[in-house]
């Protein structure tokens, strides 16, 4: 009767060796579930990322347009800069010239007693005259 016991023990181990190797396979299936969960976890994540890149990439480009418009203003109104400063100076030179010439002709007398009574253009042949020692036929023609 040796032989029975070697069967129910061959049952035992084998039913032992069955629940060994369903308790590693949950284990393993569990491992992997657990590992699926982290990538789908990262595959949002990555998801998000793309979502966040696109739009900073967008956000760029608007910049870069933008900014290139401002440089074209700057261009610009630097150009219209210049142009009114060389304008002005010219206008200023002008000024000065115009103001030199209307003062070529204008005499200053000093030393001339001030009055309120007479011509002073009289006066002023009279002060020539007196004071300058001209000629009164040369003062007369002034």
């Amino acid at each position: 009767m040796p032989q029975p016991q070697k069967k129910h023990r061959r049952r035992e181990d084998s039913a032992d060796a069955e629940d060994s190797t369903t308790t590693v396979e949950v284990s393993l299936l569990q491992s992997i579930n657990n590992k699926l969960a982290i990538l789908e976890l990262l595959h949002q994540d990555i998801k998000e990322l793309k979502t966040s890149l696109e739009f900073s990439q967008s956000q760029i480009e608007t910049l870069e347009k933008e900014n290139n418009g401002l440089q074209t203003k700057i261009t610009m109104l630097t150009s219209k800069v210049n142009n009114l400063t060389s304008e002005n100076n010219q206008m200023k030179e002008t000024i000065l010239d115009l103001q030199c010439r209307s003062m070529r002709d204008n005499f200053i007398f000093l030393g001339i007693p001030e009055t309120t009574q007479g011509n002073p253009e009289e006066t002023i042949k009279e002060f020539m005259h007196s004071t300058l020692k001209l000629l009164m036929k040369t003062v007369k023609t002034i």
